[in-house]
């Protein structure tokens, strides 16, 4: 009896783990780039510089000039099938292909300027394959995000099983020393 409820309850850890394993591949975020953007001096209020980072502490990144009130990236994307991710922990690929300005008013983006950015390292999408088969592959697509831009926010970029995401947060602003006059009208 003592050997059935031990074999029981390792049979139940066993299921156990392998779900909580699979759920966490199936529902993990991964890091792709952050991005932060400042007004371009001497521009119109809709011209920004852009500053990409794909790395993690933001140490490296690349500064480009965009127009518009949003922002864009694009990516190429290939999907792995349910059954790779869940069990056999193959996750998706992603290779980043162009950061671009865009206007939120469809007459604005008919009629300002525009500009674009390739942002592509030239990295392929390729996945083990037997005889031109891909047992792990699903899909291969784009996927594109886009947010309105605010300056002194980062904007985090995630990959999913599925595509992109992206997760804000506000970046530190430096405040002036108010005196006792701005204090107390609020400013």
């Amino acid at each position: 009896m003592a050997a059935f409820c031990f074999l029981l309850l390792g049979l139940f850890t066993i299921v156990l783990i392998s779900f909580t394993w699979s759920y966490q591949n199936l529902t993990a975020e991964d890091y792709v780039a952050a991005l932060w953007f400042e007004p371009a001096a001497g521009h119109s209020n809709m011209d920004y510089m852009a500053h990409l980072s794909t790395d993690q502490d933001h140490s490296d990144y690349g500064s480009y000039k965009i127009m518009g009130d949003q922002w864009r990236l694009d990516a190429r994307f290939l999907k792995m099938r349910w059954m790779a991710t869940a069990f056999v922990g193959k996750e998706s690929r992603y290779a980043l292909s162009r950061l671009e300005g865009r206007y939120s008013n469809i007459n604005d983006a008919n009629h300002l300027p525009h500009m674009a950015h390739n942002i592509d390292d030239g990295g392929v999408l390729e996945s083990f394959s037997i005889f031109g088969f891909n047992i792990f592959a699903d899909i291969n697509y784009g996927s594109s995000i886009y947010q309105d831009i605010r300056p002194n926010t980062l904007y985090t970029v995630y990959k999913t099983t599925t595509g992109l995401l992206v997760r804000q947060t506000v970046m530190h602003e430096e405040k002036t020393p108010k005196n006792f006059w701005q204090r107390l009208i609020g400013l």
